[in-house]
């Protein structure tokens, strides 16, 4: 099923789509009218196919190839499309976002590197970011707890797993953060207090 599409302003659009048992939201930008239609026709005929279980129609397989990569990891992340091919590892994706933070102090750089380390040893290191759900976030978070860590420092390395997979879900790697509805615990540090 989809939804006429909705005009957010200043030229932004985007198309509900309705598939399975999910609602996801294609979002398609700043693009004219004709462009959304076309997208449109586009997704009601993948949609038919999903349902049917055939294949495409010629000319939409034809306009998939031709995606660029940023719409195809769109329309990936609602369930309408193979994901790109550049999509990363865990391990490639924990390396590119450190390079990226030129902004951290040496010793945040120091705790995201470990906190890259402990997540390529739970989940693997040639694990892609699509394939990390929320059971496993789950697993992951009662982890640390397993390893006599004080619940500060467990807190700690549980908000920089979430920023990883945060940051992965912006730049539209994967659909949703895993880590989003994992609970941290919050650290009780009464006692160090005086």
């Amino acid at each position: 099923m989809i939804w006429p599409e909705s005009y957010d302003g200043n030229g932004y659009h985007r198309i509900a789509t309705r598939h399975g048992s999910k609602c996801r939201t294609l979002r398609l930008g700043q693009v004219s009218r004709r462009t959304v239609e076309t997208i449109r026709g586009h997704v009601k005929a993948i949609i038919a196919a999903k349902r049917l279980g055939t294949s495409v129609p010629a000319s939409t397989a034809g306009w998939l190839e031709s995606l660029d990569a940023v719409l195809r990891r769109r329309l990936a992340c609602c369930g309408l499309a193979d994901g790109p091919t550049d999509v990363p590892t865990l391990a490639e994706w924990c390396q590119r976002y450190i390079a990226s933070r030129t902004d951290a102090a040496p010793r945040t750089r120091y705790r995201l590197e470990l906190v890259a380390k402990l997540l390529c040893e739970f989940f693997g290191a040639d694990r892609r970011l699509g394939s990390i759900n929320n059971f496993d976030a789950e697993c992951f978070t009662a982890w640390p707890r397993t390893q006599a860590l004080a619940p500060s420092t467990v807190a700690k390395r549980l908000a920089f797993a979430r920023t990883f997979l945060h940051v992965a879900r912006k730049h539209r790697f994967i659909s949703e953060n895993p880590f989003c509805e994992v609970r941290i615990p919050r650290a009780d540090v009464t006692a160090r207090q005086h």
